[in-house]
C-alpha cells in the first residue's frame, strides 16, 4: 500500500538548470521539452463495487489489431508543483530534429535512420498506429480478458487470486497532481486492487505475477507491476479499470516507481545524460525532480513510445479504442527516489497535417 511521505519541495534544492516554460494546465509548471489467482460451482467475484454506485459491466469498444506488448516492472509519488523551467539542451553536437517522422511521412524500418535508434523507430510506428487506423502491421488486438474471468476462471491454473481489495484515496504523495489535473480527491474514490498468479519466465525462472493498481474515473496508478508470464500490463490494466468505469473517461495513466531496465535507462542514459542532468540515481539530483515535459511528435516522445512501458501505454490505448480516435497528448517524467511517468490521453484531433 503507498504511504504518503515527506513533502516534495524542490525549491530548496540547488538547481542545475536554467529556467522558462509556459505553465500547464496540470501542473503549476513544468519543462517541456520539445527541441531541441479452486474452482467453485459458481464463483462469486470477491471484489466489492464502488460505495457510491453500482459496478455494472462496461464494455470495450472493440478496435483493430494489437501493438506488439510489453513486460514490466514498476511501484509512488507524483510531483508537487515545481519553479517554471525550460531545459537547456547541452546534449550532443548533433541536435535533435525539431519533430519526429509525421503521419504523412514514410516510416523507415532502418534504426540508424531515427535520431534515437531502435526506441524511436519503435515508437513512431506506435505513435502512427494510434493516429492512423489504416497504418498496417499493427500487432495489438482489441480488449481480451475480463476482469471477473481473470479471478473466477473454472481452471485452478488459470484463475488469479486478489490478494487485497478495498476503495480509498489516491496515492498520498500524488495527491497535489490528483487536484490539478482535477481528479477524485475523495477517501473511496479509488479501487485498490492487488491480483497474483505463479509464472515462468523463460530467463528469470519461476516467480510471482504480480499487479497493483490505484484506480478511479479517469486514472490509472501502476503501483506495482512484476510480470514473469501470462497477460500483459496493458490488458489487466484495461480489464481492472474497466470493471469499475467506462473506458471513455480514462484520461491519465501514471507508472510509478519504474524498475524496468529498457525505459529506465532510455530515460537515464539518454535523455536526461544528453542533456548533462547529475547521474538520475544519484542523491544529489535534483534538477530531474523538475518534471519535464515531452511533447507529441518529437524525437524524444516517440523515443519513450518505443520504451517497454511506452509500447505497454500505446498497446492498452489501441486495445481500448477505435484507433485513430485517442492518442497520447504529452509524456511526463520526473524523478522521486525512482523514475515516475505520467503519460496523458485526450481524443485524436485533426492530424492530417501532422
Amino acid at each position: 500500500m503507498v504511504q504518503p511521505g515527506p513533502a516534495h519541495n524542490p525549491a530548496n534544492a540547488p538547481i542545475e538548470l536554467e529556467y522558462m516554460s509556459p505553465p500547464s494546465p496540470a501542473m503549476n509548471a513544468h519543462i517541456e521539452w520539445a527541441p531541441n489467482q479452486p474452482a467453485a460451482p459458481n464463483p462469486v467475484s470477491p471484489i466489492p463495487s464502488h460505495p457510491h454506485t453500482p459496478s455494472p459491466s462496461h464494455p470495450h469498444t472493440p478496435s483493430p489489431p494489437k501493438c506488439s506488448q510489453e513486460s514490466q516492472s514498476s511501484s509512488a509519488p507524483g510531483p508537487s508543483s515545481p519553479v517554471r523551467h525550460q531545459l537547456q539542451d547541452n546534449g550532443p553536437e548533433s541536435e535533435s530534429p525539431e519533430m519526429g517522422p509525421g503521419l504523412n511521412d514514410v516510416l523507415s524500418t532502418d534504426p540508424n535512420s531515427y535520431y534515437y535508434g531502435i526506441h524511436q523507430m519503435h515508437g513512431a510506428l506506435r505513435q502512427r498506429w494510434l493516429d492512423d487506423p489504416n497504418a498496417p502491421h499493427c500487432t495489438a488486438q482489441g480488449p481480451e480478458l475480463d476482469f471477473a474471468g481473470l479471478i473466477n476462471n473454472p481452471n485452478p491454473r488459470e484463475r488469479w487470486i486478489v490478494s487485497s481489495t478495498r476503495w480509498g484515496a489516491a496515492p498520498g504523495m500524488q495527491m497535489n497532481e490528483v487536484r490539478n489535473l482535477g481528479l477524485p480527491t475523495g477517501d473511496n474514490d479509488y479501487r485498490h486492487v492487488r491480483i497474483q498468479k505463479p509464472g515462468v519466465h523463460p530467463t528469470r525462472g519461476t516467480g510471482q505475477n504480480e499487479y497493483l493498481h490505484y484506480n478511479g474515473r479517469g486514472v490509472i496508478f501502476a503501483v506495482h507491476v512484476e510480470r514473469f508470464s501470462g497477460p500483459h500490463w496493458s490488458q489487466i490494466a484495461l480489464a481492472q479499470y474497466t470493471f469499475d468505469f467506462p473506458i471513455d473517461t480514462l484520461r491519465y495513466i501514471f507508472i510509478q516507481n519504474v524498475i524496468n531496465d529498457d525505459t529506465k535507462l532510455f530515460f537515464y542514459n539518454v535523455l536526461y545524460a544528453q542533456r548533462n542532468v547529475l547521474p538520475f540515481d544519484t542523491m544529489r539530483n535534483t534538477s530531474a525532480e523538475i518534471p519535464v515535459a515531452w511533447i507529441f511528435g518529437t524525437p524524444e516522445y516517440q523515443g519513450i513510445l518505443g520504451t517497454t512501458f511506452g509500447k505497454g501505454v500505446c498497446a492498452l490505448l489501441i486495445s481500448a479504442f477505435p484507433r485513430g480516435t485517442h492518442r497520447i497528448a504529452r509524456i511526463l517524467s520526473w524523478k522521486h527516489t525512482l523514475l515516475q511517468l505520467r503519460f496523458d490521453i485526450e481524443e485524436t484531433p485533426n492530424l492530417q497535417s501532422g
